[in-house]
C-alpha cells in the first residue's frame, strides 16, 4: 500500500511534535509506516501510566472540570470545543493546602 492510499492524519500530539524536532525520519516513519514501530517496553508503559496518573490527579484538583476526549474528533472540533469551554469561564477552583508562615 502506498502512502497515497493510506488515510493520513496531520494531527501532531506534543510527543509527536517533539519526536519530529529530535528526528524528522522518526516522525515520518511513525506517521506513514506505524507498522514498523518497536514494541512498547515496560519502561515506556510506565511513562504512559504516569501521564494517565497526572491526568487523574488534575481531575481531582479541578473537580467539575471539562474533559475533552479524543473520540475520533477532529483537532479543529476539539479546539472549537475548548474555546467554548474557556469562554464559559471557570467552573472550579484549585484547592491549595493552607500554609502558615511564621517570621521571628
Amino acid at each position: 500500500m502506498t502512502v497515497m492510499n493510506k488515510k493520513i492524519s496531520t494531527y501532531l500530539s506534543k510527543s509527536l511534535f517533539i519526536r519530529g524536532l529530535q528526528c524528522h525520519k522518526s516522525l515520518y516513519l511513525h506517521k506513514y509506516n506505524p507498522e514498523l514501530k518497536n514494541e512498547v517496553s515496560e519502561e515506556q508503559e510506565a511513562k504512559f501510566q504516569t501521564g494517565t496518573n497526572v491526568g487523574i490527579y488534575a481531575q481531582k484538583l479541578f473537580p467539575g472540570g471539562v474533559e475533552i476526549l479524543w473520540d475520533d474528533n477532529s483537532l479543529s472540533n476539539q479546539i472549537k470545543r475548548t474555546k467554548v469551554e474557556i469562554e464559559m469561564g471557570p467552573r472550579s477552583y484549585m484547592k491549595l493546602p493552607s500554609v502558615m508562615i511564621m517570621f521571628s
